[in-house]
């Protein structure tokens, strides 16, 4: 099924004569406008040194709450793990460069934290979508032990008979999987 949203992409790309940005009164911009409202600022922060990894645990180390996400090449056991993308909120993302870091990016410390440990923690809880190969090269490749996990693949599908909407990746997924309880929240 193709979106609204995508066909009014498709127009603009496409030079239509009936489209002038000059315009007040274009439809299009108005059913941009209501398709796409305002969304928070982002700003994503490459950790590729101790002294950023170091900046980026001490804006983690309060976080009950952290989107993860992990990127590579056949991302598994056997494959390689290059990024780890850690988001405390909708507006920050901490950007690992594990290809870079190696180890460094898990057992660094700062004022008592590490990502591993943060990773390991039944008491924060960690967002992911389809948790599978991500968490297989976590363990088998840094010896990290994932807790504490929302798998938001299960939770939408869960969710799905009572209306939830479809295709929520982890960083859009704050506002409606946040209070989700899981095992050891008290």
């Amino acid at each position: 099924m193709v979106r609204l949203a995508e066909l009014l992409g498709a127009l603009d790309e496409r030079g239509d004569p009936s489209y002038d940005e000059n315009e007040d009164d274009n439809d299009i911009d108005v059913y941009r406008a209501y398709l796409r409202p305002a969304a928070p600022e982002r700003s994503v922060v490459l950790v590729d040194t101790r002294q950023a990894v170091t900046s980026a645990l001490l804006a983690l180390a309060s976080a009950q709450t952290i989107a993860v996400d992990c990127e590579g090449v056949d991302l598994d056991r056997n494959g390689k793990l290059c990024l780890l993308a850690l988001s405390p909120s909708v507006e920050k993302v901490y950007l690992f460069d594990v290809s870079v870091l190696g180890k460094d990016a898990f057992t660094s410390e700062a004022a008592g934290v590490t990502v591993k440990g943060l990773l390991e923690s039944s008491t924060v809880r960690k967002l992911l979508y389809d948790v599978r190969a991500d968490s297989d090269a976590l363990y088998h490749q840094f010896g990290v032990r994932l807790a504490g996990v929302l798998d938001l693949q299960v939770a939408g599908g869960v969710r799905r008979g009572a209306g939830a909407v479809y295709g929520k990746g982890p960083l859009t997924s704050f506002d409606t999987f946040g209070t989700v309880e899981h095992p050891g929240t008290p």
